[in-house]
């Protein structure tokens, strides 16, 4: 099992809104704001993990999340993404 580092620069946009799911994200660094329709729905400051809930339901992107500071985030592997998928840790209540 992996987890892949990436390093984001302030100001990218790390997911799109309506954008199709390709990872989820564990930041350990930064900051970054959530917006929903351009409305601020959240903020993540040091840690989060954020884009999992498209993956598991194979829907669209629900938000757009941008890098406010530079951002040291994590994402799984396809086959971390599946275990971690199949244990049921991903889903939010």
């Amino acid at each position: 099992m992996l987890m892949n580092n990436k390093e984001v620069r302030a100001g990218a946009t790390i997911i799109t809104e309506g954008a199709a799911a390709g990872s989820f994200y564990v930041m350990v660094e930064g900051r970054t704001q959530v917006l929903v329709k351009d409305d601020l729905a959240h903020a993540y400051d040091g840690t989060g993990a954020f884009g999992e809930l498209a993956l598991v339901h194979n829907a669209p992107r629900a938000s757009t999340v941008t890098a406010v500071e530079v951002c040291v985030l994590y994402t799984p592997d396809s086959d971390t993404f599946r275990l971690a998928k199949g244990l049921g840790i991903l889903v939010k209540a």
